[in-house]
């Protein structure tokens, strides 16, 4: 074997390739290297590098600007001064009681819950729970007995038969009114889920409305409702601390309301008034009692007033009537009946 086996030829490519914003090219220059020996195979660090032109390349306005030196800006420039920009969520709410009894982000929930928030409640003027239903999908409005006031629903297609929850407790209201003035957030939660968390009467889902709590920063809000058929609201809404450490707060909820209907010989008239008082000694412990007292005076309506007195059929009528309950008796036209009075209580302690 001659000299020759002793040398190995080794080359390498050195490929040149420029990218541009409008048009790609690629360049391939190569440039043999010859090693004598195997020992002797020079490393890619001590190899040098070597330039290669692009030629016909188009060069981009980007490529251009990147490439020209930075204008200095004169020495009288006008520094401008700093704006912010808020921006506004509306009505969306972040996170909900419902369904887990703390407060959980609504993206991290794998049900369905809908929140009104009571920045919808005041901009839309709502006097009735069952205005509510036209915010939330899938959700119908029922009156109470009688044409009440109450928060009955359905959900889905599914009667809830006037079940409801108030701060996370069950609460019946199709047999006694209810008043939105002390109402801070109403809570849908729509699917099967809600049997796992207390909606026994339909498997379709549940409603928890959550009332106002005694605040820290004084409060007065003064409001007055007004509309046709005689319709007149005025409502209070005030709160703050009651001593100056501010462990004893305070909230006062309170609505009158009068209006007639589009029937004749139909009416109703409600007071309602919700105080709640809050002891907080620690940052961790927390006291509150809240009350409510209502006293609503309505006729007995299912889209006809009821007629007692002479005429046909009233015999008949007031056996029906005295089935379903006691109702004062009234001559025709008839006037409003006995007034109902609901009161509640509820104590609320925590400790963290």
């Amino acid at each position: 074997m001659g000299d020759k086996s002793h040398y190995r030829r080794a080359e390498r490519f050195v490929l040149a390739a420029s990218l541009s914003i409008i048009a790609l090219d690629f360049q391939v220059t190569t440039k043999p290297i010859v090693a004598q020996g195997e020992r002797n195979i020079p490393r890619l660090s001590d190899l040098e590098p070597m330039q290669t032109g692009a030629a016909g390349l188009m060069t981009s306005p980007l490529a251009q600007a990147a490439n020209r030196p930075m204008a200095q800006q004169p020495d009288d420039a006008e520094e401008l001064e700093e704006v912010t920009v808020e921006g506004v969520r509306g009505y969306r709410a972040i996170d909900a009681t419902t369904g887990t009894k703390i407060d959980v982000p609504l993206r991290d929930l794998p049900i369905s819950i809908t929140v009104i928030p009571r920045q919808l409640i005041e901009d839309r003027a709502v006097t009735r729970f069952g205005e509510l239903a036209d915010n939330v999908a899938g959700v119908q409005a029922l009156t109470g007995y009688g044409g009440l006031s109450a928060a009955s629903y359905v959900v889905r297609g599914f009667d809830l038969g006037g079940e409801g929850f108030r701060n996370g407790f069950r609460d019946f209201g199709f047999l006694s009114p209810r008043d939105i003035a002390n109402v801070e957030r109403v809570e849908f939660l729509k699917g099967p889920a809600s049997v796992l968390y207390g909606g026994g009467f339909a498997i379709s889902g549940l409603v928890n409305t959550i009332t106002k709590k005694p605040t820290a920063n004084p409060l007065l809000q003064l409001g007055l409702t007004a509309g046709n058929y005689g319709f007149i609201r005025p409502s209070l809404d005030a709160g703050g601390p009651l001593n100056a450490d501010r462990s004893l707060l305070y909230r006062l909820n309170a609505a009158f309301e009068k209006a007639d209907s589009h029937r004749d010989f139909n009416g109703s008239e409600s007071f309602f008034v919700a105080p709640a008082i809050a002891w907080q000694p620690s940052p961790q412990t927390r006291l509150t009692v809240e009350a409510e007292f209502q006293n609503y005076n309505y006729v007995f309506d299912r889209a006809f007033p009821r007629r007692s007195g002479p005429g046909p059929g009233t015999a008949v009528l007031d056996g029906l009537c005295a089935l379903v309950g006691p109702f004062e008796k009234a001559s025709w036209p008839p006037r409003r009946g006995r007034p109902q009075q609901v009161a509640r209580l509820r104590l609320s302690f925590v400790q963290r």
